[in-house]
């Protein structure tokens, strides 16, 4: 009877334990893929590889990132400009990059509008009469500038 009562205990635990692993696992996602890092692979190549769409890389940035929240087999992405040979990315399908690039573009009036206007500042730092063609004549008016301005020492 004891014995009973053991595999019957053990039966219902691993049922217990395998319905609470089947309740944390991620959602499904639709469609994407798993990408291993490669030599001279980066995310704006990724993006327009695999959602033709070169600008689309904040898509697999925040995508990777929110699969690793859950999933330590996927790379955190701290800095977009640098991954790794062999980190794994989560490449999302063209349906869901634009959920996620629409989900950080801003809401219809939210820029330009009377309310949030755009701010444009010019920062002179040669006389604007100045037509500047090349790189020598740029480098020498900006160390001129710079050399001349208030409150520094000269050379």
């Amino acid at each position: 009877m004891k014995k009973l009562l053991s595999v019957l205990l053990l039966v219902v635990m691993v049922f217990t334990l395998s319905v609470a692993v089947v309740g944390a696992a991620p959602p499904n996602q639709d469609g994407g893929t798993d990408h291993t890092v490669q030599k001279d692979d980066w995310l704006s190549k990724l993006a327009d590889k695999f959602l033709g769409d070169l600008f689309a890389w904040p898509a697999i940035w925040e995508a990777t990132n929110a699969k690793a929240a859950t999933d330590d087999s996927f790379a955190t992405i701290d800095n977009p400009n640098i991954i790794e040979v062999g980190q794994k990315l989560y490449i999302p399908s063209p349906e869901e990059a634009a959920v996620i690039l629409g989900a950080q573009a801003p809401a219809a009036g939210e820029l330009g509008s009377p309310e949030k206007p755009i701010q444009v500042l010019f920062v002179p730092s040669v006389d604007a009469g100045v037509i500047v063609t090349g790189g020598e004549v740029m480098a020498d008016a900006l160390n001129k500038e710079r050399h001349h301005q208030p409150g520094r020492s000269g050379r």
